[in-house]
């Protein structure tokens, strides 16, 4: 049965660009929503249009319990045939009610989203290619391979006589493990990947555990793999007498204690036997969010198809490191800055209780000025000359007071404010912050 289109659908359906879906897909969908999409529009297409693969789609789709289509739905309504539509379950959860979908490709650092738009402008320029299976091509030896892989190469090549799997890990070479069969395939993946890097200003550096791309401070390693597949190892009848020898060598040394056994407790055959497939994927190191890092063979493309997408997607992930990188500094640089002005507050603060017992202090000598001045007075006027310590005691006090006074003298404060640094201007205070008191926590 032919499912309704909503108007959110139509909308969706019309092959508008990421741009145009910003709107939509900034606000949260409803797993009701999100469910009548996916049922009146084909994943991969309605994937597009989000701005994310439908294996993407899928997996949100599935965390948040909305039901999808199964394998050939839309076939069997392109036949005209009748298909049954899964039915749609309410649920109590109201965290999973609420759906964001494409939200890393649309949240990423606007220079990163730029090179995107320029890229997939550019990729649309090109004809379509025939979307017919992808078989793997045997490569004629290139005889002038790019001078960054020369190294790689002959490496790889020397290898080919003397071993089933062929290596080029040293200072100066790719990174590269594969088995015979896929190694001119390699050399020639290689050289390409060298030259179209080359051509678009991102030279291509073998470091020996890859490859590095380089743009100013920022890098990607790129590595080329090969898929193995592991089967379980069939033992020859040589391994299986081994292995007997080697049961019954331990065996005779857990009965005998005088007997010491030499043989290995591993087994005398391997579990698994690796198989190297043949299948080739080019994979960038670390992660980014929002950006693509592996390109594979597949039913439908090769990594020699690839090679322009490999290095579109390099060119976005750096620029996406390069926000990253500038985010991050730019945070440090905050926080540095936010520390230096909690400190000059705590200095402003100890300042200021410094000038507060310096108020304390003047109040104190004045108050203890005053009080001396009038006890001279008094002893002057009693008993003064009455006897030689009574003399000694004024003189004593005179002296005191005298002190005192001088600490009172507006020079002295002056000086003994500056000195302390206790009340400079504006234009001369090192703890000045025009921003005033920085908030508290961990708050810009």
């Amino acid at each position: 049965m032919e499912c309704r289109r909503s108007a959110k659908t139509r909308y969706f359906s019309r092959g508008n660009s990421i741009r145009s879906l910003q709107m939509a897909v900034g606000t949260k969908l409803t797993r009701r929503e999100l469910y009548d999409l996916v049922w009146s529009t084909p994943m991969r297409t309605l994937a597009q249009q989000f701005g994310i693969s439908d294996v993407g789609l899928k997996k949100s789709c599935d965390r948040h319990r909305v039901p999808t289509p199964p394998r050939g739905y839309w076939a069997q309504i392109e036949a005209g045939k009748k298909t049954k539509k899964a039915v749609f379950v309410e649920v109590d959860d109201a965290r999973l009610n609420q759906i964001e979908v494409g939200t890393h490709a649309l949240q990423l650092p606007e220079p990163v989203r730029h090179v995107i738009e320029v890229q997939r402008a550019e990729r649309k320029q090109h004809a379509e290619r025939r979307r017919a299976p992808k078989t793997i091509v045997e490569h004629e030896p290139i005889r002038d391979p790019h001078p960054k892989i020369k190294a790689t190469a002959r490496e790889l090549r020397a290898t080919k006589e003397r071993s089933e799997i062929a290596r080029a890990k040293a200072e100066g070479m790719c990174g590269v493990e594969i088995g015979q069969a896929s190694i001119e395939r390699a050399i020639f993946i290689l050289d390409q990947m060298a030259r179209a890097f080359e051509e678009r200003g991102l030279p291509l550096v073998p470091i020996g555990n890859g490859m590095r791309v380089e743009v100013g401070p920022d890098s990607a390693i790129l590595r080329l793999i090969e898929r193995v597949r592991k089967v379980d190892h069939i033992p020859t009848a040589e391994e299986i007498e081994a292995e007997a020898r080697r049961q019954k060598r331990l065996s005779r040394s857990w009965n005998d204690e005088s007997t010491w056994f030499l043989g290995g407790y591993d087994r005398s055959y391997p579990e698994k036997d690796i198989i190297r497939t043949g299948q080739l994927s080019v994979q960038i190191e670390g992660y980014t969010e929002g950006v693509r890092r592996t390109w594979a063979d597949g039913k439908l493309q090769t990594v020699e198809d690839l090679i322009p997408s490999i290095v579109d997607g390099t060119e976005i992930l750096l620029a996406a490191r390069k926000a990253a990188r500038e985010a991050r500094e730019e945070h440090a640089r905050r926080w540095t800055e936010l520390r230096r002005r909690r400190q000059l507050a705590q200095q402003r603060g100890e300042r200021e209780k410094a000038r507060l017992d310096f108020f304390e202090r003047l109040g104190a000598v004045r108050q203890e000025a005053t009080l001396l001045r009038d006890q001279l007075s008094q002893i002057r006027g009693s008993i003064g000359g009455a006897s030689v310590s009574i003399d000694r005691m004024i003189d004593w006090g005179e002296r005191r007071l005298a002190s005192l006074e001088a600490q009172l003298d507006p020079l002295r404060i002056e000086e003994t404010a500056t000195n302390a640094k206790l009340f400079p201007s504006e234009e001369d205070d090192e703890l000045f912050d025009p921003l005033g008191d920085p908030p508290d926590g961990h708050f810009w």
